[in-house]
């Protein structure tokens, strides 16, 4: 049940799609899952039954405020 209510508040969520991001970051791709890989920016979230990866607004937000 936990994980139920996990992913309805994970899709209540506004969700950022990687071009968005990348456009947000002023990065390309390779350095955007360059950094998630070295734990430099958050992993990214699945959505559409998994078949399509973002971020959650508020994972992009806490990231800002820690850099």
């Amino acid at each position: 049940m936990v994980g139920l209510q996990q992913n309805n508040a994970l899709s209540l969520q506004r969700m950022i799609r990687i071009k968005i991001m990348m456009e947000w970051l002023g990065c390309s791709r390779t350095t955007l899952y360059r950094w998630v890989q070295d734990g430099k920016f958050p992993q990214p979230k699945k959505m559409n039954g998994g078949r399509t990866l973002g971020w959650t607004y508020s994972q992009y937000e806490q990231w800002l405020m820690e850099h």
